[in-house]
């Protein structure tokens, strides 16, 4: 090919490159703005399945101490909008955080039924995530005879029916199941001792009071855990072999072409891919 046409092919392609996300922009159905406090968010995978309905996304990441006062909480959304800014969606924190209050900003999505809300998303029950945990937990259960052990608060109710559901759908060669209904130091002591004692290799918990203990505790080195987005940040990168996580992109999906109301939450599951 000769230097000159070469070079138009570069320039075009440059042009290209510049232009792409520019013409987006224009032509977009409107931005969704999140608002959240999460920042290990997957930006690239977000940006790209939402593009790919014709809607930009765009976090707004604030620090837990700015959910304290609903008033400046409010301005600082409203500040964050933009004129494309179609709907505003709230993690579970900061929808919390903006409960029972009118809201300045319209088309506002929360996670949990807040009334106050345009749009609000909600968790199934059972949660459907946890069936799909079961089924992902194979793949390290099946490699060694060591038990895979369900921890959990059985006086939380959505707990013990996201067990129920993991339980039955798990077909590894072996569950073992302990129920911790009191948390504290000692108790969790004790919990650490028995866990070792057995010889556990996967512990999979939907809920548990002071997990946050257990994690910490000397005698659970090696072991590898599937726990609840919520804890997700608790454990070592390298324990994690999956989180049960909310799929914001699924979740949105009839938002952004359906009316106003209740919508169920979309639920998955996200292996780590650790290793023996």
């Amino acid at each position: 090919m000769p230097r000159k046409a070469v070079k138009i092919v570069v320039v075009l392609l440059l042009v290209l490159v510049v232009a792409s996300p520019l013409l987006y922009f224009w032509f977009a159905k409107g931005e969704l703005l999140y608002v959240t406090t999460e920042r290990n968010l997957k930006m690239g995978e977000l940006i790209w399945s939402f593009a790919k309905e014709g809607w930009l996304f765009r976090p707004l990441v604030l620090p837990p101490n700015e959910l304290i006062d609903q008033e400046q909480l409010q301005q600082i959304i409203t500040k964050g909008m933009r004129r494309n800014t179609q709907l505003v969606v709230c993690s579970p924190l900061v929808s919390y955080a903006l409960n029972g209050v009118p809201l300045s900003f319209p088309n506002g999505v929360s996670f949990g039924d807040y009334q106050n809300f345009d749009y609000r998303v909600v968790k199934q029950r059972p949660d459907l995530g946890w069936q799909k945990a079961a089924e992902g937990a194979l793949g390290l259960a099946n490699q060694t005879p060591l038990p895979t052990l369900l921890l959990y608060n059985p006086s939380n109710e959505e707990a013990e029916r996201s067990a129920r559901l993991f339980s039955d759908n798990f077909k590894g060669p072996l569950l073992d199941t302990i129920l911790l209904k009191e948390g504290g130091r000692k108790k969790i002591e004790e919990l650490a001792e028995t866990i070792e004692a057995r010889g556990t290799l996967l512990v999979v918990v939907p809920y548990l009071d002071d997990l946050n203990l257990l994690l910490t505790a000397k005698p659970l080195e090696g072991v590898r855990w599937i726990v609840d987005e919520l804890y997700g940040a608790m454990v070592d990168k390298g324990a994690l072999e999956g989180v049960v996580y909310t799929n914001l992109f699924e979740t949105l999906q009839p938002i952004l072409k359906g009316e106003k109301g209740v919508y169920p939450m979309v639920r998955g599951y996200r292996s780590s891919k650790t290793k023996l």
